[in-house]
């Protein structure tokens, strides 16, 4: 596992703490929403029966902590709750894929939307969008986004994770007002399925079925037709 004793990384140490206790439900609260959020997380185990990383003791007083334990005397303190019941409070997605070393605009910008469920996020089409690997759209300002793991944002860079990663390559996403974005210029939009029931008899698989082969033709109608407005 990675050294996190130094850090004050609270989605860092959280993931750290669910894979030393994989039988513990362990989520994050949207900050969006839960108030403090970046103070605390939520767990099925309490506090002090956890299991913590390297460098990492729980107290009454600070918490799951490590403080005098880092070189720079930073340190960081996180209270538990237990988990709501559903519906109660609204919570980030649990998993989702490691981006941090990322310059694939795609790839972060899904990683994005998986963050933000709430949210709206667009990315431009190359075709016809000569920034579209440099920007994407949101419906929800930029410094109010929830972002992956070692990104951060800032009115110079935008959405970057400048000095966050070993290769030193990094990228600097501009992020626009999807309300203003002109729909021609963008990749279409695909609606995520998040949970699929597997069909039980044969009139649910045939359903199932007609409703992808219908889902594939409305995609290659809306290419089709994007392609024929760019020969116009």
């Amino acid at each position: 596992m990675k050294d996190i004793s130094q850090s004050t990384n609270k989605t860092e140490i959280v993931l750290a703490i669910q894979q030393l206790n994989p039988n513990a439900d362990i989520s994050l609260g949207d900050p969006n929403y839960v108030t403090k959020s970046e103070k605390k997380f939520y767990s099925s185990i309490p506090a002090d029966k956890l299991i913590l990383p390297e460098g990492f003791y729980y107290d009454e007083k600070n918490g799951i902590t490590n403080k005098h334990n880092t070189e720079s005397g930073m340190y960081t303190s996180l209270r538990t709750e237990e988990i709501p019941i559903e519906g109660d409070i609204r919570l980030l997605p649990k998993h989702v894929k490691d981006v941090s070393q990322s310059t694939n605009i795609y790839e972060i910008s899904e990683v994005v939307q998986q963050l933000n469920p709430y949210a709206e996020i667009r990315v431009g089409n190359k075709e016809y969008d000569s920034k579209a690997t440099k920007r994407f759209y949101s419906s929800i300002p930029a410094e109010s986004l929830n972002l992956p793991e070692g990104f951060s944002y800032d009115e110079k860079n935008g959405i970057t994770n400048k000095h966050n990663t070993e290769t030193g390559l990094y990228c600097s996403l501009d992020v626009e007002d999807l309300s203003l974005a002109d729909e021609r210029m963008l990749m279409p939009k695909v609606e995520m399925i998040e949970k699929i029931e597997i069909p039980s008899s044969e009139q649910e698989k045939s359903t199932v079925k007609e409703a992808i082969v219908h889902a594939i033709q409305k995609l290659k109608e809306k290419i089709k037709g994007d392609t024929n407005a760019k020969a116009r």
